[in-house]
This record gives C-alpha cells, sequence and structure tokens, in this order.
C-alpha cells in the first residue's frame, strides 16, 4: 500500500510541479514520517536504533523513486517492499 500511495501518487503528480530529484526528496522524507508509528508501537524510538531506521527508510524510498523513473513501473517497487518486509518481520 505505501508503494502505491507514496511512489504510484504523490511522486507521479508532485513530478508535474517539480523536478523528480526534488519531488523524490520531500517523498522520502515523508516515507520517513509515516513510519513512526509503528517504529513508536514496537518501541524503536530510542538512540541509536531510530538513527538506523530513518536513514535506511530515507535511502529506501530515495531508491524506490529511482527504480520508479527507470523501470516506469509500480511493480518493481511493490516486489521489493514486499521483500524488504517480509525479511525486516522474519529477521525480528
Amino acid at each position: 500500500m505505501d508503494e502505491i500511495v507514496f511512489r504510484g501518487v504523490i511522486l507521479q503528480k508532485a513530478n508535474n510541479l517539480m523536478s523528480f530529484w526534488k519531488v523524490n526528496f520531500v517523498n522520502a522524507l515523508l516515507f520517513v514520517l509515516i513510519h513512526f508509528p509503528a517504529w513508536n508501537h514496537y518501541n524503536y524510538l530510542v538512540l541509536p536504533k531510530i538513527l538506523g531506521l530513518i536513514h535506511f527508510t530515507f535511502w529506501f524510498g530515495i531508491a524506490m523513486g529511482y527504480i520508479l523513473k527507470k523501470s516506469n513501473s509500480l511493480w518493481p517497487c511493490i516486489l521489493i517492499h514486499m521483500i524488504n518486509n517480509f525479511l525486516s518481520y522474519s529477521l525480528k
């Protein structure tokens, strides 16, 4: 669902208003922000854990935007995000 909202809607619509890299940067920041409630739920809002999560999630968002731009398809982003989520939950 994240990919549909962030890459499928926000990134592509906002890209009509400003350059791709500016939109991708803002989109990645928003992507980080929507993860805070889940991180709070799992008690991850402690240093240094939260810094690693912010760093990873931001660059993951940047990468997903880039993949969307290069592939011109949302499906690779959805698949990669699913694999990431599966691995992060199975390795807890």
